[in-house]
């Protein structure tokens, strides 16, 4: 890979390959290695990319693995289409970042890291070069899914904690420009029925999600504004 550094680049994605434009032309290209190559310890390293809607940012993700499943290490760096580097994380195994659920929304970083159970996750949100802690590790036992608005700002969870004697689902929602949040404890125990729930946020912090054609609408400061049924 060449080292570059110049305005205007946009980057693009194509299975492992990380392709850099200069309007049409391309610049330079990243191979990942087709996902897994072994180091000189005899170790597997997994590396995988994602880049962002607008095309102006990308991740390179690295695990390294004894074998299939335990791992020793794991890495995030997240550059600009220009090649600069604007955050590095590293975990030693004990915790380690989840590439599913870490990416790029709005020319932010969002780095989600768990035990090796995938339990106890926390959240950061890496803004303008900071750190936002969003969900710290004994907030949630499970994180489920996630969506962020259009604008950046907004972020609604799908998170579960033990509740009656049962693992109970929830809706927790982040305002990263106000640092405050609110917690929705869901009526129905989600997991117990082994069901989905879909969620949206938009640009002004509303939120909903939907469950079995039932929709059910927040306001930003948490307030459940409506419920109706949708059915398709």
């Amino acid at each position: 890979m060449l080292t570059f550094f110049l305005v205007g680049l946009l980057v693009y994605q194509n299975g492992d390959t990380l392709q850099f434009k200069d309007d049409t032309t391309v610049v330079d290209i990243i191979i990942l290695e087709n996902s897994q190559y072994h180091d000189t310890l005899k170790q597997i390293v997994v590396r995988q990319g994602k880049v962002s809607e607008d095309n102006k940012h990308y991740l390179i993700y690295e695990a390294v693995h004894r074998d299939s499943e335990e791992v020793l290490q794991s890495k995030i760096a997240f550059y600009d289409a220009g090649n600069n580097l604007l955050w590095v994380e590293q975990t030693d195994g004990e915790r380690n970042i989840s590439y599913d659920f870490s990416g790029i929304y709005n020319g932010h970083l969002v780095i989600t890291v768990w035990d090796r159970m995938s339990s106890y996750p926390d959240v950061s949100v890496i803004k303008d070069g900071e750190k936002i802690k969003v969900i710290k590790k004994d907030d949630w036992q499970q994180l489920v899914d996630y969506r962020v608005s259009p604008n950046g700002r907004y972020i609604l969870f799908h998170t579960r904690n033990p509740h009656g004697g049962k693992t109970w689902d929830y809706l927790h929602f982040y305002d990263l420009d106000e640092m405050i949040a609110w917690d929705y404890l869901f009526p129905v125990c989600i997991s117990c029925k082994r069901g989905r729930i879909f969620l949206s946020v938009d640009d002004d912090g509303r939120s909903e999600c939907v469950y079995k054609g039932e929709h059910r609408v927040f306001s930003k400061d948490g307030i459940l504004e409506e419920i109706f049924m949708k059915i398709q």
